[in-house]
């Protein structure tokens, strides 16, 4: 068993671990660094913030041994307006592309 020290860096925040875990190799330290970024970030997430969440491995030696980023990013595309009745669309329109009355 070996120990791994995970320093969380949240936005303004940096929690340096001073205590560390012990796993039994470096695959499963990777694997608890990921479930440990990917936790964090969905507690954000329910408060509003979609920061990332950046989480940096460190061996009993000190050396860096890994970084995992946990990052979130929301696009928000434009929906295409709705008839309000079907009679508002020629047989040949999408619902999308609405007819519109020229006065004139």
């Amino acid at each position: 068993m070996a120990r791994y020290y995970f320093d969380i860096h949240d936005g303004m925040l940096f929690v340096r671990d001073d205590e560390g875990t012990e796993f039994k190799d470096l695959d499963t330290a990777l694997r608890g660094a990921v479930q440990s970024a990917g936790e964090l970030g969905r507690n954000k997430q329910a408060k509003g913030d979609t920061g990332d969440v950046v989480i940096t491995v460190r061996d009993e030696e000190n050396q860096r041994i890994f970084t995992v980023t946990a990052s979130m990013r929301i696009e928000q595309h434009p929906v295409p307006p709705q008839p309000s009745r079907p009679q508002d669309l020629d047989s040949n329109q999408q619902p999308w592309e609405m007819r519109t009355n020229s006065l004139g």
